[in-house]
């Protein structure tokens, strides 16, 4: 849901519908509405291609702060491009990557 103007921006929606979609708004709005909190936690339809396109978009636009993907189906891909939009990224305070096949990433 997103929350009224003035209050901080946050987005929850399950993705098992319309993933591509959805991904593609969620791209959008932290580019141009400065989404600040995007929960798709427990999603595991959302994979690795639904979290390299939200590092894409973390890379170039830095208004997220809370972004949980507590068990959406995400392996060492995700992991990688996650760790590279942070090089960009200072703003993100809360990454949740739990319960997910990433393993260790040297």
């Amino acid at each position: 849901m997103l929350k009224a103007p003035g209050a901080p921006k946050q987005l929850s929606y399950p993705l098992h519908r319309h993933r591509e979609h959805f991904l593609l708004s969620c791209c959008r709005r932290v580019r141009a509405q400065g989404l600040r909190h995007l929960l798709l936690g427990d999603n595991p339809s959302l994979g690795d291609a639904g979290a390299v396109s939200i590092a894409a978009a973390l890379h170039r636009h830095a208004s997220l702060a809370t972004l949980r993907l507590k068990g959406c189906g995400l392996k060492r891909p995700s992991a990688i491009a996650l760790a590279a939009a942070l090089r960009f990224n200072s703003n993100l305070a809360t990454l949740d990557l739990a319960e997910n096949a990433i393993g260790a990433i040297q």
